[in-house]
């Protein structure tokens, strides 16, 4: 039966909160809100360096080195898979796709 309780509470999760007056709930509401919408969207130089790397990518320059995260200026922050193989390539490469677009 305490199963069955439980399965109650979790299908019905609003009821199992303890009795607290109306604001203390819709500070919660709002607060989840509030974070659900802080998701994050790329900036244009982001957009422009994951734009040059995809590129790189589709023409087989990329090997063994991956961007981990591109700062918010478009800067990238590289990780290698074993070994740096392959770095100065799609440097190269990146740079030359940076050449054929425009900065915004």
């Amino acid at each position: 039966m305490m199963r069955l309780a439980r399965w109650a509470c979790l299908v019905t999760f609003p009821r199992c909160l303890p009795d607290t007056d109306i604001t203390s709930r819709t500070a919660l509401v709002l607060a989840a809100v509030l974070l659900a919408g802080c998701a994050t969207k790329n900036t244009p130089q982001q957009e422009r360096t994951w734009s040059a790397y995809e590129a790189c990518k589709a023409e087989g320059r990329v090997t063994h080195v991956y961007i981990d995260r591109v700062e918010p200026d478009g800067r990238a922050r590289w990780a290698a898979t074993s070994s740096p193989y392959g770095l100065q390539e799609l440097e190269a490469c990146m740079r030359e796709q940076f050449a054929k677009t425009q900065r915004p």
